[in-house]
């Protein structure tokens, strides 16, 4: 018996493959307590969806590849409440996707302790020369230690040539739980 992560991600896998995918079970069992896992919304309401999302937390920008085939990457995000933003190096590949297929989704899940929860954005992301290293600046205070001397470093050194990044924003047209 699979995990149900396990079967989860065997599935998506064959699916974005295109193949077909004989099902044995028509629901999937928590193999710790042989119960049917129960994939509920864990927010009771908006506010707690906020604070979720207020916490540092990795989010997965998945983009369109030229075949059509989404890629995932991990970013470092802020919400705004009305929108994500992110930061990236303006000649990535992750950019160069975007300006051919501007939609794309963001997916904030929860630490491995914490009990399963996620929010995904979908949406068209904006790319804009201006503001990519003050997000990264904030950021970097959120996500690293910066009394870490090599963390300090980075840092300084990305903020030596603001130019070369950029700043990504998406509105969301839809917000899953």
């Amino acid at each position: 018996v699979l995990p149900a992560v396990g079967l989860i991600g065997i599935c998506l896998m064959a699916r974005l493959r295109g193949l077909a995918i004989p099902v044995v079970a028509a629901s999937i069992i928590n193999p710790a307590t042989t119960d049917p896992a129960i994939m509920t919304n864990p927010f009771r309401d908006n506010a707690q969806r906020e604070e979720f999302l207020t916490k540092p937390r990795l989010a997965i920008l998945i983009t369109n590849d030229d075949p059509g085939a989404p890629i995932g990457v991990p970013v470092w995000f802020e919400w705004t409440g009305t929108k994500v933003q992110m930061f990236a190096g303006k000649e990535t590949p992750k950019i160069n996707r975007i300006k051919r297929d501007p939609h794309a989704s963001v997916l904030v899940t929860n630490a491995v302790e914490e009990r399963e929860a996620w929010v995904a954005f979908d949406g068209p992301i904006d790319v804009r020369d201006e503001g990519g290293i003050e997000l990264a600046t904030r950021l970097a205070d959120r996500y690293w230690d910066l009394g870490n001397e090599q963390r300090r470093t980075v840092l300084s050194s990305w903020q030596q040539t603001p130019e070369s990044f950029c700043l990504l924003t998406l509105k969301p047209e839809r917000i899953r739980v």
